[in-house]
């Protein structure tokens, strides 16, 4: 990316309206062994997800979309509704991620109404995390000032 700014930058490949809106069937079909970036809420995504996507809420595209792909991989988006794909394709084209190749057509919900595989996670709030035996093992993953910043 700094080579591509101090050059001046260069246009977005994608327009909106440009990556497709693919049906259940179409996204399972294409997307195998492809980056799925899951738009959604963490939290909606842990109660229920496409296997092996990943969680990268709208807002975070900017920052962490190009942390999972590079500028070669395709990438398929699911969101929360059809308008919120022109807004992903934005953030990730804006990272130099110009490589979406289709969004499910009515976000996770198609998928769930379709009958498609689900998998879950899930999600503990700190009080439930204190009150757990010593089994778990806790992986800290902030940035180094959300630590310092307690």
């Amino acid at each position: 990316m700094e080579k591509v700014n101090l050059n001046g930058g260069m246009p977005p490949a994608l327009r909106d309206g440009d990556v497709p809106l693919m049906t259940a069937s179409e996204f399972a079909t294409q997307t195998v062994d492809d980056r799925i970036y899951d738009t959604r809420l963490p939290e909606a995504y842990a109660s229920g997800h496409i296997s092996d996507s990943y969680s990268v809420w709208l807002g975070g595209l900017p920052v962490f979309g190009g942390w999972l792909a590079d500028g070669s991989s395709p990438i398929y988006l699911v969101t929360d509704r059809d308008d919120d794909v022109d807004t992903g394709v934005r953030h990730l084209s804006n990272i130099g991620f110009d490589n979406v190749c289709g969004a499910l057509a009515g976000g996770f919900e198609s998928w769930r109404d379709a009958g498609r595989e689900i998998g879950r996670g899930g999600v503990i709030t700190p009080h439930e995390l204190n009150e757990m035996d010593e089994t778990a093992q806790v992986l800290d993953v902030r940035d180094a000032d959300e630590f310092d910043g307690g």
